[in-house]
């Protein structure tokens, strides 16, 4: 099996935990989007903060 990256792997550095905050469980998808974007709009720490937060209300809403 070959391994195949986005094309924009290379254009930026993930964030890591505790970059942004101290839940991981939005990482992932943050940084998806950022790959995703990186050619077209790149998105700002700024933006990623304000994902990381609104990702955080949401789970405080659904949470159990």
């Amino acid at each position: 099996m070959t391994r195949q990256c986005h094309p924009n792997a290379t254009r930026i550095e993930p964030y890591q935990q505790g970059r942004l905050d101290s839940l991981c469980g939005l990482y992932a998808p943050i940084n998806g989007a950022r790959l995703i974007y990186a050619d077209t709009a790149p998105l700002t720490g700024q933006s990623c903060k304000r994902l990381f937060a609104e990702g955080m209300d949401f789970l405080t809403v659904n949470s159990p």
